[in-house]
């Protein structure tokens, strides 16, 4: 059974994306800077560089520049850096750790916000509950700490897109990229029988200027990894005075409030001034 389609964007996601067209694309393995830079955006109105955002957080680049191949396709390459960010010979501990997007989102806003990292076995419902709860909240913002291989495709088909909505089995393409990533959650589409999450991504050739769908069990998956080395989870950024609640709803879904091992070592972060 077929029905009607509706869109569900706030004003707090409208800012994020604004946020994400200004800044058009990440830097090189400054995805979780990007987020960062995003979310005090879109809470407080400041606008900051990725690399200050990435000097805060102890963003570690690869010594000599990252691999082309863990770019998307139809990304180029963003070396662009206005300051000296501290290295790492090993590429695979490139990138940034959740413990430190978390300092630099207090530390950047000035404590206006709060962020609140959020880990555990995470399930489609639970997803789809994070949506609802940052989407209406109209102070929050949902960064996601995914790996892609589990998503689908940033391209998928529309028969495949409605077909899902209408409560059909859909078989979409997988992602098409494999890495570690962080993503934010900006709206929702819901159809007869089920939801699709609209995921801003860093990359504008994901997706429609990088904007695509996903299934929330998709990306509890995701956010799972089950048998992988490293783990994801959420960090959601929040007015300071609304932390406690996210909290408390974390403890209802049986979520914990701390970290995950995403690969990236939690790194001093170094003066932005």
């Amino acid at each position: 059974m077929t029905g009607s389609y509706s869109l569900h964007v706030p004003d707090i996601a409208r800012r994020v994306l604004a946020s994400q067209a200004r800044e058009r694309q990440q830097k090189d393995e400054f995805c979780g800077p990007f987020w960062v830079v995003a979310a005090v955006a879109a809470l407080t109105g400041r606008v900051l560089t990725q690399d200050d955002a990435a000097l805060a957080a102890g963003t570690l680049l690869t010594a000599g520049g990252g691999r082309l191949a863990d770019l998307p396709p139809g990304a180029a390459s963003r070396a662009d850096y206005l300051r000296q960010v501290p290295t790492t010979q090993d590429t695979q501990l490139a990138g940034t750790s959740p413990q430190g997007i978390v300092r630099a989102i207090g530390e950047l806003s000035a404590g206006q916000v709060t962020a609140v990292p959020l880990c555990g076995r995470w399930t489609e419902s639970i997803v789809n509950a994070l949506a609802g709860l940052v989407l209406d909240a109209g102070d929050a913002v949902a960064i996601l700490n995914v790996a892609t291989r589990y998503l689908w495709h940033s391209h998928p088909g529309l028969p495949d897109v409605l077909g899902y909505l209408d409560g059909a089995e859909v078989r979409p393409a997988g992602s098409e990229w494999d890495v570690g990533h962080y993503v934010a959650i900006t709206g929702s589409l819901t159809g007869s029988q089920r939801q699709l999450l609209m995921c801003a991504d860093t990359y504008p050739s994901l997706g429609t200027q990088g904007v695509h769908v996903q299934p929330a069990d998709c990306l509890a998956a995701a956010l799972n990894r089950d048998g992988a080395q490293t783990s994801g989870g959420v960090i959601v950024a929040v007015s300071a005075d609304r932390a406690a609640g996210i909290q408390a709803w974390a403890t209802n879904q049986a979520l914990a409030f701390g970290y995950w091992d995403n690969g990236a070592p939690d790194v001093a972060p170094m003066s932005a001034s």
